[in-house]
């Protein structure tokens, strides 16, 4: 049956049928749960997809990430999930893995969602900007971007990497090492940028020969732990754009008899679940995924429906575990 037949069958209007069908409170209780129960009875299937040609809206939003390792996805999906669904919106995750033929590059592309959230680096800023021209709404959690359809949530990097190294200066610690991210990553310039500052402000000085390239995961701790390892002296701490770069370098320095943070304190960044599990458990630098998450589909939403959003910076604060002094 067809919404015609229906109409036909409970002796309104095709329009009434459709008002029920899309939950709007245009008809009276008694013809709504007539209708529902000719549904019923019919097994009549509601057909959302040519409900969302019809309106050019397909209720969907994507979520574009670099990949789908690590619990730091895990807790951001897990914000916008519930957001979404709250939302009465569904959700795609795709991945920029393989540029061109990343699923996120065809979704973005062939306009498949009516916006995406996007914390996916190899997605050019050039090509954002275009799917923003086709009147995609963006919202960016790993750059800033000027544009009427996309919207930027970033974190204050800074405030939370100033606390720590204040907090290693306050216990006698002088000698601090650091661990990149991905190279031109938005926050791996801004952590850091930060890092050299927050040394600067407490009379502390930058030693290349211990800071090291990354790719926010734990293989670039292990690797920038075993060049530690090589050295005539361990510096006195290390901070980590991340807390995957943090565990990996916590391995490798244990497996060699380091004790921490006897010897060294080791410090990341993110607070992801695990820190608080592992042993010693990890002093980080903590930020709300969750909220980001949640900030992240209403501000999209707010997008969508033609609203003025503006972008938001969110604060960052240092946790003192037992992986430092």
């Amino acid at each position: 049956m067809n919404i015609k037949d229906i109409a036909k069958k409970a002796g309104v209007s095709p329009a009434t049928v459709s008002y029920v069908l899309n939950g709007k409170n245009k008809t009276s209780l008694a013809t709504r749960e007539k209708i529902l129960a000719i549904i019923k009875e019919e097994g009549y299937e509601f057909n959302g997809a040519a409900r969302d040609l019809k309106k050019q809206k397909s209720q969907i939003i994507a979520i574009c990430l670099e990949s789908l390792h690590g619990s730091f996805f895990n807790e951001l999906i897990d914000g916008i999930e519930e957001r979404a669904i709250g939302r009465n919106y569904n959700f795609i995750v795709a991945t920029s893995y393989g540029e061109e033929k990343s699923s996120a590059y065809k979704i973005l592309n062939e306009r498949r969602v009516d916006g995406a959230i996007i914390l996916a680096p190899r997605l050019s800023d050039e090509f954002l900007l275009s799917i923003a021209d086709k009147n995609i709404s963006l919202v960016t959690l790993d750059r800033q971007l000027h544009h009427p359809r996309i919207c930027n949530i970033l974190l204050n990097n800074r405030s939370g990497i100033y606390d720590a190294v204040s907090h290693l200066k306050n216990t006698g610690i002088k000698r601090i090492g650091y661990v990149n991210g991905i190279e031109n990553h938005y926050d791996t310039i801004e952590r850091q940028a930060a890092f050299n500052e927050a040394l600067v402000l407490n009379s502390l000085n930058y030693d290349d020969s211990i800071v090291f390239p990354g790719n926010f995961d734990q293989e670039s701790g292990i690797a920038a732990g075993l060049e530690l390892l090589k050295q005539p002296q361990l510096p006195e701490a290390m901070l980590c754009a991340n807390d995957e770069t943090a565990i990996g370098l916590i391995h490798v320095l244990q497996e060699a008899g380091i004790k921490i943070p006897k010897q060294i304190s080791i410090i990341g960044f993110d607070d992801i679940i695990l820190s608080r599990y592992i042993q010693p458990t990890l002093s980080t630098i903590s930020h709300p995924k969750q909220e980001l998450g949640a900030l992240a589909v209403d501000s999209l939403l707010a997008l969508i429906a033609k609203q003025s959003v503006n972008d938001q910076i969110l604060t960052t604060h240092f946790i003192s575990r037992h992986s430092s002094r």
